[in-house]
């Protein structure tokens, strides 16, 4: 049960093609007593994904299935139809903490002006060995009236929770931007723009760690 006090975390994850991944994926998010609900929103093109969440007997995961394309407008769906005051991000080729949602949470609940949050996501050496993933380790704490130089990693939507409440003020992710969009790349750093911009302010916490195991040969 959430002290009166707590904040609600809705977590979502987008997925196409993928049921390999999303079931472990979405089994780890589940693990985490704090979350209050997990929203798959599902592009694939066949019902194999659906099949295979079927099997999972949880109230708190809701399965949406969308004919829209591009993992903007997934994230989108998920802030639209979620009913927390926090939404994380997580990917479907990603694996969670058992304490991921409390961890997160907490940075919220500490300081009620943190916006975003991107946590850490680390690749494993005997991946990185192989082939390509992307990865964010946190070296600044946060920024607020600032921006991480150009030349600085952004935080990544494979860990990333967003105050809902900000994206009524800033607009959702720009569905033009991510993969499976027109500009398959560049949705987060847009959004943290925008949310720097306004003058929220974004924390980078390494102790919201996540695994990102889709990697590309």
């Amino acid at each position: 049960m959430h002290a009166a006090s707590s904040l609600c975390v809705s977590a979502v994850v987008p997925t196409r093609n993928r049921p390999v991944h999303a079931i472990p994926c979405v089994s780890t998010i589940l693990a985490n007593p704090d979350a209050l609900e997990v929203i798959v929103v599902d592009q694939s093109d066949d019902d194999a994904t659906e099949q295979a969440l079927a099997s999972i007997q949880d109230p708190r995961l809701r399965y949406v299935r969308s004919e829209l394309r591009g993992v903007t407008n997934g994230r989108n769906l998920g802030i639209e139809l979620s009913k927390g005051d926090i939404v994380a991000y997580t990917d479907d080729d990603c694996r969670v903490a058992t304490d991921w949602i409390a961890t997160l949470r907490k940075v919220f609940e500490d300081d009620p002006e943190v916006a975003v949050v991107c946590g850490r996501v680390h690749v494993p050496a005997e991946l990185l060995a192989v082939g390509y993933a992307a990865q964010f380790e946190p070296s600044v704490r946060e920024y607020q009236g600032s921006y991480p130089p150009v030349e600085a990693d952004w935080g990544i939507t494979a860990n990333m929770s967003i105050r809902k409440s900000v994206v009524a003020v800033i607009g959702p992710f720009d569905p033009f931007l991510g993969a499976g969009a027109p500009l398959r790349s560049g949705g987060e750093p847009d959004f943290l723009f925008r949310a720097l911009r306004d003058g929220f302010k974004v924390v980078n916490a390494r102790e919201c760690s996540v695994e990102h195991l889709g990697v590309r040969v």
